[in-house]
């Protein structure tokens, strides 16, 4: 089992050498695999569910198992979307039918599993660098459908994440997960005494091949430390039907330790009631006798959503919010106004070494001039030809500055307009759906009256018929 479990991970480790936040319930129910993506920043989430199984082992004389469970998840987004915390408890009620020796029933009740940890969200495919998305983007063909639509092997990469645990285990009813751990065969070591705290690692992976199914695999590695360690990996596939509402899914689960080994196999279904409510159901079994089981369960999940989109505004976001293109050009400017002011004091400090120069040269001209006329005039020019060039310069420099700032100031209020625009269509839709709905009510309940109509005004024609016969049958009756 441990090389099935690597040649799994394997495959889909190679595909590549960072919880999302999602407008509806992201949850792992259905199933026991745990998805790659966290609930996001600032969601609190409930996942529950009620399971009951049958449970029959072969080397203790067909000694059975009859358990009810309740497992509750609680999900909490932290800190940033990749990050999120988890608490998994699951409480059992069993009945241990033994039939070693004298025939016993056992009630037995007790934490089955009790663990606390964090998962983090390290690699997620969808956030591409600028120069990857321009590449996606020249890939699309507008000519081809199949080249657009069809199975493309990228998008096989998995988004990864890593969960890191302790178990905490307040009692040793059921040590090890182990149901049957009452029996102790002799020559195997004693399993029924668990640590109060161990460790538990797994990585996920989750991929999306195509818009309608999602391939999610974890690997395990539990009660690290522990006298009984247990490694497990898990395969998931789900399909959303055509209703957007349902979804179906099959798994795979495989675990192995010295206490207990097994392939688990499981199938069912979701219902999305609401965008933040989802109903569940389960029913699975193995392929052994020591011990065969089957089961069957119900579930449901529900969050409260206190996400924002500030939540999650890295600089990045913000960028594409304002429009990459606009944010460069804004930088591009300032970086061009600052070049401009070094280039001005560049230019202030060559016209003082200019002014000097030709100072030096109207002194030397005067001590050649007969009188000071030639002095006085030549300097007037000069200063005048000086404050005349540099008015220039300082004019031309605020219209190109005026005009720059004036284009941006444009752009930001186009981008606002067109970001209101937008918003005001979404609420418009949302309104226009909100009609059709309410005329999809009406018409449906002037349907259900109608039918009742129909359905009375038919009853009402029947008694009169059934009243009808039956005078005719006693006038027959008088009549003989």
């Amino acid at each position: 089992m441990y090389k099935t479990a690597f040649v799994y991970i394997l495959f889909f480790w190679c595909h590549w050498t960072v919880a999302q936040y999602t407008e509806t319930i992201n949850s792992n129910k259905p199933g026991e695999s745990m998805g790659a993506f966290s609930v996001g920043q600032h969601v609190f989430q409930v996942e529950v569910d009620n399971q009951t199984e049958f449970m029959k082992h072969a080397s203790f004389n067909d000694s059975k198992v009859i358990a009810n469970a309740t497992d509750i998840t609680l999900r909490y987004g932290l800190y940033r979307d990749e990050l999120e915390l988890m608490w998994d408890f699951t409480y059992q009620f069993d009945q241990l039918q033994s039939r070693v020796g004298f025939p016993v029933n056992i009630n037995r009740n007790g934490v089955y599993r009790n663990s606390i940890g964090a998962k983090y969200l390290f690699f997620d495919p969808d956030k591409y660098s600028k120069k990857r998305q321009k590449k996606e983007e020249d890939r699309i063909d507008v000519r081809s459908w199949n080249a657009n639509n069809g199975f493309q092997w990228r998008k096989l990469i998995p988004a990864v994440s890593v969960y890191a645990a302790f178990n905490v285990n307040f009692g040793d009813t059921f040590a090890y997960g182990n149901y049957f751990a009452d029996f102790q065969v002799v020559g195997l070591p004693d399993s029924s005494d668990e640590p109060t705290f161990s460790p538990r690692l797994s990585l996920q992976t989750q991929s999306h091949p195509h818009e309608d199914w999602v391939l999610v695999t974890n690997l395990s590695y539990n009660r690290i430390g522990t006298d009984f360690p247990e490694l497990g990996f898990i395969a998931t596939v789900t399909y959303n039907l055509p209703n957007p509402r349902w979804s179906v899914y099959v798994e795979s689960q495989t675990f192995d330790s010295d206490v207990y080994a097994d392939q688990i196999f499981r199938g069912g279904a979701a219902y999305l009631l609401r965008r933040n409510l989802q109903l569940d159901a389960t029913i699975g079994g193995n392929i052994k006798n020591t011990p065969s089981r089957i089961f069957g369960n119900i579930g449901l999940s529900f969050r409260i959503d206190n996400h924002t989109e500030d939540d999650a505004m890295s600089f990045e976001r913000y960028q594409r919010k304002l429009g990459r293109e606009v944010v460069q050009e804004e930088t591009a400017k300032r970086n061009a106004i600052k070049k401009e002011r070094k280039e001005e004091r560049k230019e202030k400090k060559r016209r003082k070494r200019d002014r000097d120069r030709d100072a030096e040269a109207l002194d030397a001209f005067d001590e050649d001039a007969p009188n000071g006329e030639a002095r006085g005039s030549s300097q007037e020019d000069l200063e005048e030809d000086t404050d005349e060039r540099g008015g220039r310069v300082r004019n031309d420099f605020r219209e190109m500055i005026e005009e720059d700032d004036g284009d941006w100031r444009a752009r930001a209020n186009d981008e606002v307009k067109e970001q209101m625009e937008l918003e005001q269509e979404e609420k418009d839709l949302k309104k226009a759906e909100k009609e059709q709905r309410k005329e999809e009510k009406r018409k449906r309940k002037e349907e259900k009256q109608r039918l009742k109509d129909e359905k009375k005004a038919e009853k009402k024609k029947n008694k009169k018929k059934k009243k009808r016969d039956q005078k005719a049958e006693d006038d027959f009756n008088e009549a003989r």
